[in-house]
């Protein structure tokens, strides 16, 4: 398990993340478009988590679903119950429907995840932030919202399947933590290789 500390307006904000992932095209230093030759295979099935069109969807999903219970021992304790909530997609009331197949698989197969719950939710679309979308924190910050009541006395987890700048993670861990959760593991299963 792999930790990006961040410092950002919102203070401070460690993000768990499992396995690098390579994007598929990069720029030279002449910013001419090239295929990634660090593309592998688990880069290509995290992207196959965005649809259930990718003809490896399913695949991808049992491959992710197990690696991230197997992860989550690192972040919580034997007896520990927490609540799984997602990152929303960046349309309004929508979420990745690999990351909602890997959730339901986690509640089934952890005791520990208590309830998967649609907590974080984005009340206004933004340009996809994997399509050149602004990373900035404000933009996450004027577009999500929490959709019900924290229970205080809980761990939640944010499941995010990409983080780059880690800002989605990062303010959904500070509007939880704000309306005070016990404990927030903000948890990639890939972070951007840079």
């Amino acid at each position: 398990m792999n930790i990006l500390r961040l410092n950002t307006s919102l203070g401070k904000c460690d993000i768990f993340w499992i396995v690098d992932y390579h994007k598929y095209h990069i720029h030279d230093q002449n910013g001419q478009k090239q295929k990634n030759p660090m593309v592998d295979e688990v880069s290509r099935h995290l992207m196959d988590l965005k649809s259930t069109e990718n003809k490896n969807f399913d695949i991808a999903v049992a491959k992710k679903s197990r690696l991230v219970l197997r992860e989550l021992d690192t972040v919580l304790e034997k007896n520990e119950k927490a609540i799984l909530c997602l990152v929303p997609s960046s349309k309004a009331n929508k979420y990745g429907p690999g990351l909602l197949r890997i959730a339901q698989f986690l509640q089934r197969k952890d005791s520990r995840i208590a309830a998967v719950t649609n907590l974080i939710q984005r009340k206004t679309s933004i340009v996809s932030l994997h399509s050149g979308g602004d990373r900035n924190i404000s933009i996450h910050k004027g577009s999500l919202a929490i959709g019900e009541k924290i229970k205080q006395d809980r761990t939640y987890i944010i499941l995010d399947d990409i983080a780059t700048s880690g800002n989605s993670l990062a303010v959904c861990a500070d509007m939880i933590e704000y309306q005070g959760a016990r404990r927030v593991i903000p948890l990639a299963i890939g972070k951007t290789y840079a």
